[in-house]
């Protein structure tokens, strides 16, 4: 006790010494920052700043001005990160939240620049531009057309091809759709998208109905669909994303029935709806974003269960450079208590080209059947299973508030017969490749 109350006063003279030297040690860094600032020298700005903060020298207006030379050298995720930093000490500041308003904009991040736009007083908005209510935020409209790459897999399709049961197989010969979406920003921290698709498709299908063999050749089918879904802000640069897509199939069929001793055929239209619901999360970190997805179908009679982990990463903190890394898990479940599991990977890699065009390239590794993506706007339900897939994908700025995307999509699919009431035998595998080509327009209002 007596040693301790001896070294008391050194102990005190030293600590008070330390509270007295990081005092200094703050001036001279908001000194030298500030005169960085002033000339515009955000290199050097940013490295003394980050000398800074790992020698734990961390105050308001080094965050602020850190967070400006990130910005002015187009780093969006980096201004973000020392902004926000910045934001949590004081969120009064009208150039603050300008600074932040627009790093979010440019870092593609519209839900978080609208929360900030509606924190913002008369003047910020009139400076950022003052944006009318409206009904409707945002329009897209979007048309595809997919065709067989050749003929021979229905022209060797063995004709005389018999099975141990009754079913059926497809090839898809063309395929038309047609989408309008619209996007509603109800709250700043909600919004609602919603799309209503047309699917035109035409099929070589072969039939075995009770024992006896039935070619079509061109079997037409129409395809409805409507998606909904809800993007919420539920924390801290977590979103959460969620809703359902509703898919109405209708293809005739041909029924025989009897009259007067003759038989006759009559064309019935059959109508089947399936159901895809899910649920994202997301969670904006410093130069990527993670997320995890899961979804529930029952997609031609069978049961499926999703999960999806994702990774969008940004290493240039900006959209010049990215590259979106998905990877998942699906479950069939079939009416004899069997299942099948898949294993997906899908890989995009996209790049700024000029000032106004974006190319994206992408690749799918694994089995794609009854399979959903995008946060479940697109659902691959058709009869086959898509092997092998990859393309691109152009994006043109026509202006900030328009652009144009337009791409093109190789897939080999494989067509099998399906027996009618076990869908889960699959017979006379014949592969078969498509080419898809796809443009549409995005208009923000």
């Amino acid at each position: 006790m007596r040693k301790f109350i001896i070294l008391l006063p050194l102990l005190s003279f030293l600590a008070f010494h330390a509270i007295g030297q990081n005092q200094a040690d703050i001036l001279k860094v908001d000194t030298v920052t500030y005169a960085l600032w002033q000339k515009g020298d955000w290199k050097n700005l940013i490295n003394v700043g980050k000398q800074a903060l790992n020698s734990s020298i961390d105050f308001y207006y080094l965050r602020v001005r850190m967070g400006i030379a990130y910005y002015e050298t187009e780093n969006y995720h980096a201004a973000i990160y020392h902004l926000e930093k910045a934001y949590q000490i004081n969120q009064q500041e009208s150039y603050l939240k300008e600074y932040l308003y627009y790093s979010y904009l440019f870092a593609g991040r519209s839900m978080e620049s609208r929360i900030i736009y509606s924190t913002a007083d008369t003047l910020l908005k009139k400076r950022i531009g003052y944006k009318k209510k409206t009904y409707i935020d945002g329009i897209s409209l979007q048309y595809g057309h997919r065709l067989m790459a050749d003929d021979k897999a229905i022209e060797n399709f063995p004709a005389d091809y018999t099975a141990p049961n009754d079913g059926f197989q497809e090839i898809t010969k063309s395929l038309n759709t047609l989408s309008i979406g619209l996007r509603h920003d109800i709250f700043p921290k909600f919004s609602l998208n919603h799309a209503y698709t047309n699917i035109q498709k035409e099929s070589f299908k072969h039939l075995i109905v009770n024992g006896t063999i039935e070619e079509i050749d061109n079997s037409k089918t129409s395809i409805n669909q409507y998606y909904i879904s809800g993007n919420s802000r539920v924390g801290e640069n977590l979103n959460l994303l969620y809703g359902i897509h509703i898919i109405n199939v209708r293809y005739p069929v041909e029924i025989p029935y009897f009259s007067q001793g003759n038989v006759f055929t009559a064309t019935e239209t059959i109508s089947q709806t399936d159901l895809v619901g899910f649920m994202s999360f997301y969670k904006d970190l410093k130069y990527f974003t993670l997320g995890v997805s899961a979804s529930f179908a029952n997609l031609n009679s069978v049961i499926q269960t999703q999960g999806d982990l994702s990774l969008a990463l940004y290493p240039l903190g900006n959209l010049n450079l990215y590259a979106v890394s998905t990877a998942s898990f699906q479950r069939e479940l079939y009416s004899n208590n069997t299942h099948n599991d898949e294993l997906i990977y899908n890989q995009l890699i996209g790049f700024k080209t000029l000032k106004f065009l974006w190319l994206e390239g992408h690749i799918t590794f694994g089995n794609l059947s009854n399979f959903v993506a995008n946060d479940g706007a697109s659902v691959f339900n058709g009869i086959g299973t898509i092997k092998q897939s990859f393309g691109s994908r152009a994006i043109l700025l026509i202006s900030p508030k328009l652009n144009f995307k337009i791409s093109y999509t190789y897939s080999q699919i494989e067509s099998s017969f399906i027996e009618s009431l076990n869908v889960a035998k699959k017979h006379n595998h014949i592969k078969y490749k498509n080419h898809s080509i796809t443009g549409g327009l995005v208009w923000n209002l």
